[in-house]
C-alpha cells in the first residue's frame, strides 16, 4: 500500500478487482506487486541482481504471449533495466521436473492445491499455459530451441526504451503502438482510473 500509494489496505483493493469487471487484471498486479517488493528489498541490501523463480513452462507461456500480442519483453535468462540485473535460474527446469525434484528431497512443499481468489489470470495467459503445455506434448524440449532462438531474435530487434513509474518507482518497458501514459506502469496507470491511488500518488 504504501509503495503503490493506495487509498486503502491492499487486500482491500485486491478484493474490489477480482469481484469487479477487471478481474483479469489480478496476476498483473500479483506480479508487479511481487517484482517491486525484491526490487525495494534489493535497493535496501545493495544487491545489484534480482533473481526471479521463472521456470521453463511460465517462460515459454510468456514467449507464446509474446508472440501473438507483440508486446516486447526483455532478454532470458538475463534482462537489465535501469541499475538492476535480472536473472532467471529455473529457466531450464520444467514445471514436471521441479515437481519430481520436491517430491524427491522436500515432499511438504509439493503440495498444491486449486487456484486461490488472487492467483488466477486472465482468459489469454490462461490459453498461452494451455497452448505452452502443448508444445512440450508435441515437443519435449522445445524451450531450448525456443530460448535460443529467442536469444538470437533479440539481437535484431530495436534497443528496449524503458521507463520510470512515478507512483511505484518501477521501471517499465514502453511498448511501440501502445498508448503509454507518461510515468505510469500497467499497473499504476490501472489504479489510477479505478480511483485506488491517493490524491497525492500521481
Amino acid at each position: 500500500a504504501e509503495v503503490f500509494k493506495l487509498r486503502e489496505p491492499f487486500v482491500d483493493v485486491m478484493n474490489k478487482v477480482v469481484a469487479g469487471e477487471h478481474r483479469n487484471m489480478n496476476m498483473v498486479i500479483g506480479h508487479q506487486v511481487l517484482r517491486r517488493m525484491l526490487e525495494q528489498e534489493a535497493e535496501r541490501r545493495g544487491a545489484p541482481v534480482v533473481a526471479f523463480g521463472f521456470n521453463a513452462d511460465d517462460l515459454v507461456a510468456s514467449m507464446v504471449t509474446w508472440f501473438t500480442t507483440g508486446y516486447r519483453m526483455g532478454g532470458i535468462p538475463v534482462r537489465e533495466l535501469g541499475s538492476l540485473r535480472y536473472v532467471f535460474p529455473l529457466y531450464r527446469i520444467t514445471k514436471k521436473e521441479l515437481t519430481l525434484y520436491l517430491e524427491l528431497v522436500a515432499p511438504g512443499l509439493n503440495r498444491q492445491g486449486a487456484p486461490g481468489r488472487f492467483t488466477t489470470g486472465s482468459d489469454e495467459r490462461s490459453l498461452a499455459y494451455a497452448v505452452a503445455d502443448h508444445l512440450y506434448d508435441l515437443w519435449p524440449g522445445i524451450d531450448y530451441y525456443l530460448f535460443n532462438a529467442f536469444e538470437n531474435v533479440q539481437r535484431t530487434l530495436l534497443p528496449l526504451v524503458d521507463d520510470l513509474c512515478r507512483v511505484c518507482g518501477g521501471r517499465y518497458v514502453l511498448q511501440e503502438g501502445v498508448a503509454n501514459p507518461a510515468g505510469l506502469c500497467d499497473v499504476c496507470g490501472f489504479l489510477h482510473r479505478q480511483e485506488a491511488l491517493r490524491a497525492d500518488a500521481v
